[in-house]
């Protein structure tokens, strides 16, 4: 099923330790229902361990780097939630219009005779 209106919010940011708290701004909050789950896609921008995302809760979350890694590199960020006021908002189903066939080739067979 389709799905419905979501709020996108990127973010880059640089660490010296791979530790990024990050607490939802008053524009996230007034603008997104925290009460319900969201998500968070976290991306480095250079070699680690791996991320992993913690401690979320409505009021923030905080990315670390896995098996205790320590790297300093760019991460990026984006956190996106169900738009406050309609959370249970589905897009309509859409049917693509009908293809038309393609105009026949035109016959390119050696004519006899000539």
């Amino acid at each position: 099923m389709p799905d419905g209106p979501r709020f996108c919010q990127a973010h880059r940011a640089f660490r010296s330790l791979c530790t990024v708290e990050w607490g939802a701004t008053e524009v996230f909050a007034e603008t997104v229902n925290t009460g319900q789950k969201y998500q968070v896609f976290v991306t480095a921008r250079g070699d680690s361990k791996g991320l992993f995302v913690s401690d979320q809760d409505a009021r923030g979350f905080t990315i670390q780097e896995s098996q205790g890694g320590t790297g300093s590199y760019e991460i990026d960020y984006r956190v996106v939630a169900k738009v406050r006021g309609y959370e249970k908002t589905r897009m309509e189903p859409f049917d693509p219009p009908a293809i038309p066939a393609p105009p026949p080739l035109p016959d390119r067979s050696p004519t006899r005779g000539r």
